[in-house]
Parts: C-alpha cells; structure tokens; sequence
C-alpha cells in the first residue's frame, strides 16, 4: 500500500497543492472517529472544502462543477498495521477503496474517474487519519480530534493560495 505516513504528509501536499484545490470531507457525525473529515473542514478558513456526509457521491453535483480543481479527499483511513489518530495520505490511484471508512456506496474511485472525465477534476489524493473507533452514537476520541487539527493546521499551512 503506497500509504504516505504521518511523518511526509505535509511535504506529499506541498507536492499536490498545486493550484486549485478543493477539499472534499467524507464522514459519518454518527459513528465516532468517522466524523474527523467533517472536524477538518470545519477547522478549514483559507481553502475551499465541501462537505460529503457519508460519502462523495452525496456531493456529486458540487463536485461536477469543479473545473480542473485539484480535489483532496479527506476521510477516516482503514490502513492495516497503522496505530489509530495517525494520519496518513496517497493518490487516490493508489489508495485502497478499502481503506477509506464512508465511501461505501460508489467507490470513491469511481466518482474521481467520472470527475476526471467531465473536466471537473484533474487530479485527486486522499488524505486521512486512522480511527480508534468507530462506534455508532460516540463522539470523536480526543487522541483523534487532536490529530485532526493536526491535519487541518498542515492543509491550511500547504494547501492556501
């Protein structure tokens, strides 16, 4: 798995951050550590970022009327072996489906293919942070709220114009 681990994810979106990008937050506010991409986005002031609750496709029309934007995908990451609130990133190419928690019903692939297609996006990775839980009705854990603004405050930093 070509994960980026946590110790080179602000160097991979120097690299990635490259005009305009969006970020696409996918999670669950109902099922704990799910809800760290919509944490993300509401800590995001300088960089566009649309929320996706439970999954990319419950924001396709937003995201078709993109126009060549870089699209940053944010969600809780399933990597085998990685400790819980650690964050990691890839190319959405290169990213497991199986990895990302929410995107469920249309692979997120999928959709970045048919986005791809359209014009609206020209490249997409995926960035993320492995949940501790989770567990339907909890709230996110403190060890994964603070590695979540541990990724907006990297985002912020690479990611503004």
């Amino acid at each position: 798995m070509p994960w980026i681990g946590e110790e080179s994810v602000e160097g991979f979106l120097k690299s990635f951050c490259r005009g305009e990008i969006v970020v696409a937050a996918v999670g669950s506010p109902l099922r704990g550590d799910d809800a760290a991409a919509l944490g993300v986005c509401g800590l995001l002031r300088r960089v566009r970022c649309i929320t996706c609750p439970y999954g990319l496709e419950n924001c396709i029309g937003e995201l078709m009327r993109l126009r060549g934007a870089r699209l940053l995908v944010v969600d809780a990451l399933l990597i085998p072996g990685a400790s819980p609130a650690s964050i990691a990133a890839a190319y959405i190419d290169e990213a497991s489906d199986n990895a990302m928690v929410t995107s469920h019903s249309v692979p997120a692939k999928r959709i970045v293919e048919m986005l791809r297609s359209t014009g609206a996006v020209a490249e997409a990775a995926v960035a993320g942070i492995v949940p501790s839980s989770l567990a339907l009705g909890e709230k996110p854990s403190p060890r994964v709220v603070e590695a979540y603004r541990r990724l907006a405050e990297i985002i912020e930093r690479v990611c503004a114009p």
